[in-house]
């Protein structure tokens, strides 16, 4: 990574995971990576894939922890069994916000909203900031950071 001309968070580049990333651009879990790069996101592009070491052509890792630096945010398309141990794998990594794509949570009943409570216990623990579940998550149209 290129050091920020001044050490500011503001100017330094921002960093982006893709927890889950396809290699099929047609997936809903393999477009997270295709319209970043079609809109011309200048950000470090961090895609994890636990079966692949290429996605799309890129380069994958196998999980958050082998990344080579913390990302500022995870985006998880993966499935919902798997997100409650993601999240905590990104707070552990010290991502400060992790956007949760999957649905099964607090409106599918009582193992639902079980989930969604250790995602509290892990956002009160660690820190990590969440938006979702169920959520496409939130775009800035201006900065292409």
């Amino acid at each position: 990574m290129i050091a920020p001309p001044c050490g500011k968070p503001c100017c330094r580049r921002a960093r982006v995971a893709i927890i889950g990333q396809s290699d099929d651009p047609s997936k809903t879990t393999g477009r997270p990576l295709r319209f970043l790069r079609a809109m011309g996101y200048r950000g470090a592009v961090y895609p994890v894939n636990a079966r692949r070491d290429t996605v799309m052509g890129e380069r994958a890792w196998r999980s958050v922890s082998a990344l080579p630096e913390a990302p500022d945010h995870a985006y998880l398309v993966v499935p919902t069994e798997a997100v409650v141990d993601t999240v905590a794998e990104c707070g552990k990594a010290g991502v400060k916000i992790a956007s949760i794509l999957a649905a099964g949570f607090s409106e599918t009943g009582p193992e639902g909203v079980a989930r969604e409570q250790r995602l509290r216990e892990i956002a009160a623990e660690t820190g990590i900031r969440i938006v979702g579940p169920s959520c496409l998550g939130v775009i800035n149209m201006r900065a292409k950071a």
